[in-house]
């Protein structure tokens, strides 16, 4: 396997970068999630050891039921399939879960980011061209680089953003691999 910086001697692109959803990430929740789980589970019980099978037995159930989900409700309704039961105390807990793996999904980014040498390759003012959520094309200008996390900060008024003031948004975040650069002809 070529190390990043081969591959920048090669001329290829970056790696892919980290997924949402990736096994690393899920790892990385689970561990910011259990201590919280751990002392759920131990509420008005001080007195219980929680033994290390357990702790894998929680933690495997907690795994599938967050591998592929951040919304609290569902995940509580896959944890009570699992015979947890359901409780609004519970699902307060999984309100974690998304914050937990967004903050592990931007680590993972960042550390991709530093180890591969990931730039942009566009400036502030150009025009990049994206498909949104819509499944549609737009077009849009970078008003500014978050070279930590390798996304731009485009405005495209076709989506509503302004360009001024406290209400509104003024652009949508997207990665340096989304976008393709318009040529100026």
């Amino acid at each position: 396997m070529l190390s990043g910086m081969q591959m920048k001697l090669f001329e290829c692109d970056d790696p892919p970068r980290p997924k949402y959803f990736s096994d690393e990430v899920l790892e990385m929740t689970l561990d910011k999630l259990m201590p919280h789980v751990i002392s759920w589970l131990q509420e008005g019980n001080k007195s219980s050891r929680f033994s290390d099978e357990d702790y894998q037995l929680t933690r495997d159930d907690l795994k599938r039921a967050i591998e592929f989900e951040d919304d609290a409700y569902e995940i509580t309704r896959s944890l009570d399939d699992m015979g947890w039961g359901e409780c609004r105390s519970l699902i307060n807990l999984m309100d974690r879960v998304e914050n937990f793996r967004r903050s592990s999904h931007k680590y993972f980014v960042e550390k991709w980011v530093l180890n591969n040498g990931v730039q942009p390759k566009a400036k502030v003012g150009e025009t990049v061209g994206f498909k949104h959520n819509d499944g549609k094309q737009y077009s849009g200008t970078i008003i500014s680089i978050l070279e930590t996390e390798a996304k731009y900060l485009v405005f495209c008024p076709d989506l509503g953003h302004v360009k001024k003031g406290t209400i509104g948004v003024q652009g949508i975040y997207l990665s340096y691999e989304d976008v393709k650069i318009h040529s100026v002809l």
